[in-house]
């Protein structure tokens, strides 16, 4: 517990009801909160394989659909120009206005093993690996009861950290899902790896240093993910370690070294993802890098101090200068409790823990699976927060504070479970595309998302279909497209407000960056691409398409209201108007 804390924390009505408290004392807590996300976690036993399952289980058994990999090697999707020509002509993964300089290779080999060895000897049964994740989650929730009766200035501020911890709904994103193993092995092992280190922190154990090294290391064999550790490592030093900065830094030492060692390699073996749309790469745009970094992660801490699903959803829509308005906000209201700020160091060291560890997330896209990390710290400040005595904030301060203990604790178990379904909400619209295929050379004229040419190759793969040698989509997203026949073998496509425009959903492949420009032209082995119109920012708002074999030979689709169905092709001379809806 924090030396630092005052007696006159835990007296008085605090802002959560006494009846709480006292069912979340920190001992109880250590077995009823892993206890609560397990259950929690129960319903996606039932789910099956839902969505990145697909294609790693095709990637592990060794499918001729992708490309060969080693099992330590799953998570490299596209690392090569050869990989990009590869599957841009076949519709996997890619579509015709990915570049060749698109990569998106990550190195997590524990997690790649661990479900090499779940698909190979335990296929049939992904329950067993769906029981796997949420135990997983269990411990990662225990560590946190620990970290938290160590960090937190009252037995009561832990207690209520902890069950916020296990029922918060962005948690489910990776605890329900199978693909959600590299997360979760990532934040456990990287939770232990801050045990360990605030106990060598206190006890000076050389044993627990080795330790605390090995446990970071792991964690980052896992998920890049485990850089986030090191928002923590910095909180420590700067706002619980004693003496000057220049020695409070060095306790960094063993964490910086093990970094800047990990971020060499990944450079060196040229991990991460490039010139997509959805990930920053700080390297080849370093200022719009640093813009979308503090946007993200602005959208992020607001969503996760909240933790109000529908408020995710807002700010993912959200333009610029709403987004700096919530900053604002949020600035205001750090303002407006500073002395309370100056008041707690544990507070003081959550926030700022739970800020730093959302900026390594902020370099790719916006979701709220990407808070698990932060959690810790949302808990210990919320937990702090609530087992505040009332008489010492505000009415105004009162107010905010029970509608987020409100939020934290009810909205978010409420919406636990639902969550756990969400992704799968992809599900049926993927099966439908992989049902509705052959293994004549297709084109689909249009799709909701970009994320369709991800999971139905892989799902016709598993229902023993074929996928053709080339699948082609003329355009990806919710606006509409007219099409017009130019010739025996020619289209050209009309997008007024243009390709690309939600870089969220659209534009996965293909950076802001890589802007097209007239006649600009794609050669792919059935068809040629020529930009014949752009937008002011470079995106395609006219696209000739030009074939290379008679179009009987191809098979023809459409995106309808119940998915993609066959369509007769419209004559020369004649167009047609096509949108997309998801649902």
């Amino acid at each position: 517990m924090d030396s630092t804390s005052s007696p006159a924390r835990d007296t008085g009505t605090l802002i959560v009801p006494a009846w709480l408290a006292r069912v979340c004392k920190p001992e109880r807590m250590l077995w009823l909160g892993p206890l609560l996300g397990f259950v929690l976690t129960i319903p996606a036993f039932f789910m099956g394989y839902v969505l990145d399952d697909h294609f790693l289980r095709q990637s592990a058994i060794g499918s001729s659909l992708y490309r060969e990999r080693p099992s330590w090697d799953l998570f490299s999707f596209v690392s090569s120009q050869a990989d990009v020509s590869y599957y841009r002509e076949r519709g996997i993964l890619l579509a015709w206005w990915t570049p060749d300089s698109f990569r998106n290779h990550f190195f997590r080999p524990i997690a790649s093993l661990v479900h090499a060895a779940h698909f190979r000897f335990l296929d049939g049964a992904p329950w067993v690996m769906h029981v796997v994740v949420a135990g997983l989650y269990a411990v990662t929730i225990y560590l946190c009861a620990r970290l938290l009766l160590r960090l937190a200035s009252s037995r009561v501020a832990a207690g209520i950290g902890t069950l916020l911890f296990a029922v918060n709904d962005a948690h489910a994103f990776s605890s329900g899902m199978v693909w959600g193993t590299n997360t979760m092995l990532c934040a456990l092992l990287g939770l232990g790896a801050l045990l360990l280190h605030d106990r060598w922190r206190h006890a000076k154990s050389m044993g627990g240093l080795l330790l605390f090294c090995l446990m970071f290391a792991l964690s980052l064999l896992c998920s890049e993910g485990g850089l986030a550790l090191m928002g923590y490592l910095l909180a420590h030093a700067l706002l619980r370690e004693e003496g000057s900065l220049r020695r409070r830094l060095l306790t960094l030492a063993p964490g910086a070294l093990i970094t800047a060692a990990y971020l060499i390699f990944y450079a060196v073996g040229q991990y991460g993802v490039k010139s997509s749309g959805v990930y920053q790469s700080p390297v080849d745009e370093p200022l719009g890098s640093l813009a979308a970094v503090a946007q993200k992660t602005a959208m992020l801490v607001g969503s996760q101090v909240v933790s109000f699903p529908p408020l995710t959803v807002a700010l993912a829509a959200a333009n610029a200068p709403a987004v700096m308005a919530g900053l604002a906000l949020l600035l205001v209201a750090v303002f407006l409790s500073r002395g309370f700020l100056r008041s707690n160091r544990s507070l003081r060291f959550f926030g700022a823990a739970m800020v730093l560890s959302i900026i390594p997330f902020a370099f790719g896209p916006l979701q709220d699976r990407l808070l698990l990390w932060s959690g810790l710290g949302a808990a210990g400040l919320l937990g702090e927060l609530f087992a505040t005595p009332a008489a010492t904030l505000t009415r105004l301060q009162r107010g905010v504070a029970r509608g987020l203990l409100f939020t934290n604790a009810v909205v978010a178990a409420v919406f636990y479970v639902p969550s756990l379904y969400a992704y799968g909400l992809l599900e049926k619209p993927s099966q439908l595309l992989a049902d509705a295929i052959t293994e004549k050379d297709t084109v689909l004229f249009s799709a909701p998302l970009d994320i369709f040419s991800w999971y139905p190759p892989a799902i016709a793969a598993e229902k023993g279909r074929q996928w053709p040698q080339h699948f082609y989509f003329f355009y990806t997203g919710p606006e509409t497209m007219v099409v017009g026949r130019t010739g025996e073998r020619t289209f050209v496509a009309n997008v007024e407000k243009g390709w690309f425009r939600s870089p969220e959903t659209e534009r996965f492949t293909r950076s802001s960056q890589l802007p097209f420009a007239l006649e600009d032209r794609v050669e792919l082995e059935l068809m040629t691409v020529t930009i014949e119109k752009v937008t002011e920012d470079g995106r395609p708002r006219l696209v000739h398409f030009e074939f290379k074999k008679d179009l009987s030979e191809f098979a023809w689709m459409r995106w309808a209201a119940k998915g993609p169905v066959s369509c007769e092709l419209p004559p020369i001379g004649s167009t047609m108007r096509l949108q997309t809806r998801l649902f």
